[in-house]
C-alpha cells in the first residue's frame, strides 16, 4: 500500500503556499472535529506533522529532497542513477539525501524578531466607564486587518473600549464573545494591519514558547519558557508553561519558536490552546441581525385590504356592504330645464 505524502494528507499541491497549507488544515481540522466517530490518533499526527514539516521551510525543502529519492527508486535503476546525480551537483550527494531522510528541528526564529512582530501586533485593552476612566482590561492581538482578539473578562456588550498600541490609542468595540474560551473579537480602529501568523497546530512538552507583556505606554516585551504538558479540560486544551503568567497578560497570544499563536492567556494565569479557525475571516465580521417579522394579519380578507383609518371598526357582511353603498350613492345630474 502506498503510503500518501505529507501534500496528499492536506491535499495541496507541491507548489502550495503557507497560506494554502494552512487553510489546508484549518479545513480537515473542522472537518475531523464534526465526525461522531471517535479520534483517529494516527491521523490526526499525520495531519499535524504535514503542517508542520510543510510550514517550515527548512524541514520542507529536506522531505522534498526524500520524495526525488523515493520517485528515483521506484522507477528504475537509470531513475536512481539520475536522481543521484541530481542530489549530488546540488552539493549535498548521498550525504544530504540520508541526512534528509529524518527532517530536523530548526532553532526557529531569534526573539528579538518575534518581539518586532508582537510590537506591530499586541496591545494594551481598556474599558472606559461613562466617567471616562480608563480600567485596563488585559491584552488584545491582532488577527486580521481592523480585528484583534482579546480576553472577554471585565468587558461588557457596548462598552466603549480602547487599545493601546505604540504609544497611541485606538478606538474599538466588541463584536463576538465565545464564553468557553473567554476570548473576544473586537473590532479597532486604524489597527490589526500586521496581524499575527497562527500555528493551528499543539505544542508539545519541551517546545520553546513566548508570552508578550505590555506596558502602561504600549511597550512590549517578551517572557521566555517551555510547555511542561498539555492537559484536556471541559472547556478545551490547557498549555501548562514554566513561566508565570499575571492577570494583566490575560487575551495575550502565546507564541512559539516560529512566533506563531499557539494559544491565549485567561486572566487566571493559564494558557488555553488557541483552537484551528478561531480566527478565520469568516467568523471575525458581525452577522447582520434579522429583520423584526411583519406582525401577521388576523385573516387573509385583512392581508389584501387596505388600512383604514383609525376609528371605530364595523364588521359588515358583503349584502349589508353593497345596501348601504347603493344607499348613499349620489344621484345621477338631471338637466335644469326638465
Amino acid at each position: 500500500m502506498t503510503i500518501p505524502t505529507l501534500y496528499e494528507v492536506l491535499g495541496v499541491a507541491r507548489n502550495a503556499k503557507n497560506t494554502d497549507i494552512g487553510r489546508a488544515y484549518n479545513r480537515l481540522v473542522r472537518e475531523y472535529q464534526k465526525e461522531t466517530a471517535p479520534p483517529d490518533a494516527k491521523r490526526d499526527a499525520r495531519l499535524r506533522e504535514a503542517f508542520e514539516t510543510l510550514t517550515d521551510a527548512d524541514r520542507r525543502d529536506a522531505y522534498d529532497a526524500t520524495l526525488v529519492v523515493k520517485r528515483a527508486k521506484s522507477g528504475g535503476k537509470l531513475a536512481v542513477v539520475a536522481a543521484v546525480l541530481a542530489v549530488a551537483i546540488g552539493g549535498g550527494g548521498f550525504y544530504f539525501a540520508e541526512r534528509a531522510a529524518a527532517p530536523k528541528e530548526t532553532p526557529g526564529r531569534a526573539s528579538h524578531e518575534i518581539l518586532a512582530d508582537a510590537s506591530r501586533s499586541v496591545g494594551r485593552l481598556q474599558s472606559i466607564d461613562v466617567s471616562g476612566r480608563a480600567t485596563p482590561v488585559g491584552l488584545a492581538f491582532a488577527i486580521e486587518e481592523g480585528v484583534m482578539a482579546g480576553t472577554c473578562a471585565g468587558v461588557t456588550p457596548g462598552a466603549q473600549l480602547t487599545v493601546i498600541m505604540s504609544a497611541r490609542n485606538a478606538s474599538a468595540r466588541l463584536t463576538t464573545a465565545d464564553a468557553e474560551l473567554g476570548l473576544c473579537k473586537i473590532a479597532v480602529d486604524g489597527a490589526g494591519s500586521w496581524p499575527l501568523a497562527i500555528s493551528g497546530a499543539e505544542p508539545r512538552a519541551g517546545d520553546k514558547v513566548y508570552a508578550p507583556k505590555v506596558s502602561a505606554t504600549g511597550e512590549v516585551a517578551l517572557s521566555e519558557g517551555t510547555v511542561k504538558r498539555v492537559v484536556a479540560e471541559p472547556k478545551g486544551r490547557v498549555i501548562e508553561v514554566t513561566m508565570a503568567t499575571s492577570p494583566e497578560q490575560g487575551g495575550g497570544p502565546l507564541l512559539d519558536r516560529y512566533g506563531r499563536v499557539v494559544g491565549v492567556a485567561s486572566v487566571d494565569g493559564r494558557h488555553m490552546a488557541f483552537p484551528a479557525g478561531w480566527a478565520a475571516p469568516d467568523r471575525t465580521r458581525a452577522k447582520p441581525q434579522p429583520a423584526a417579522p411583519e406582525p401577521a394579519p388576523a385573516s387573509a380578507q385583512e392581508a389584501t385590504t387596505p388600512a383604514a383609518p383609525r376609528g371605530p371598526v364595523l364588521d359588515l357582511n358583503a349584502k349589508r356592504k353593497e345596501e348601504l353603498q347603493k344607499a348613499l350613492r349620489p344621484p345621477p345630474n338631471v338637466p335644469d330645464d326638465l
